[in-house]
């Protein structure tokens, strides 16, 4: 049924040829002429290595008020390790990476189902923009927070969409505004039925709001009164709220993601605020069929 939550070009959409055998080139042995793939060797690099604080370091200054000496392990890639960081990768992501995600995300997440998958990006910015381009096409409809993040405004207002905010309060939209305009919506003809609900459930950009546990809920059993209706959980900065990672209030740090049975979200993951903005290192999760 994913089909009509999809652009027509989301839909005509087909897997590369030469991207689907990237993979089979990693086999040993496996001479490939498939892809203008450049010889290793001739890569200007030797080797990479990292100083890295070590986990004890970490554990000790986060449970002592003192700041203490920071003490550091050396990474280095290994000859392998560095070829394959330096290739050509699966559309997915590189193979390591993408495979400790998904033990991670459902680690972290609990999938309540098992046909879920994840796909790399290179930050935020760039995961909003492919969930855009794929779900809404000019005309549709998507409802957003009020006040909503800059960056994903300026990206719809290129789209010629529908574009309708839901007020906020200090748990989270607002759920008596939102059954409203999703019941006014469904009652009339002059605007396509939103497709999207667009939500930064964690420190939310820019009001600072964090949703409930309690309101998500609320939200998410609304959505599934409704056809085809989709949520985005763009949540950045879910590792940054520290009160949600307290193991004595668990329930106020459970994603929509963890709550989703029907299988109607699609959340966005950055490392841009914990490990490294530069890198630019993103991944999106949801049902394997809107990720594929």
């Amino acid at each position: 049924h994913y089909e009509t939550c999809l652009t027509r070009t989301a839909q005509a959409r087909q897997p590369s040829p030469i991207r689907e055998l990237t993979a089979l080139s990693r086999l040993p042995g496996m001479i490939s002429l498939a892809a203008g793939m450049p010889n290793n060797s001739c890569f200007p690099f030797a080797s990479f290595c990292f100083d890295v604080p070590n986990k004890s370091s970490i554990v000790n200054n986060a449970l002592n008020s003192a700041e203490l000496e920071t003490q550091f392990d050396q990474l280095a890639l290994t000859a392998n390790e560095l070829d394959m960081a330096l290739q050509y990768a699966p559309s997915k992501g590189l193979p390591p990476l993408y495979d400790w995600l998904r033990q991670f995300h459902h680690r972290v997440h609990c999938m309540p189902y098992s046909e879920w998958d994840l796909i790399i990006g290179t930050g935020s910015q760039d995961l909003i923009a492919r969930v855009l381009d794929s779900v809404l096409d000019e005309h549709d409809t998507i409802l957003i927070e009020a006040p909503c993040y800059s960056g994903t405004i300026a990206y719809l207002q290129a789209m010629n969409v529908n574009v309708i905010a839901i007020e906020m309060d200090e748990h989270g939209m607002s759920i008596e505004h939102l059954q409203h305009t999703l019941s006014r919506l469904a009652s009339q003809s002059e605007i396509k039925f939103p497709k999207l609900v667009y939500t930064i459930p964690v420190g939310q950009n820019p009001s600072g709001t964090s949703y409930s546990y309690e309101r998500k809920q609320q939200i998410y059993a609304l959505i599934c009164q409704y056809e085809n209706l989709l949520l985005f959980e763009d949540d950045a900065y879910y590792f940054l709220n520290f009160e949600c990672m307290d193991h004595s209030q668990l329930a106020h740090a459970l994603s929509f993601q963890s709550m989703d049975t029907e299988a109607r979200v699609i959340r966005s993951d950055s490392f841009s605020k914990t490990l490294s903005s530069g890198l630019r290192l993103g991944y999106l999760s949801g049902h394997e069929t809107l990720i594929r």
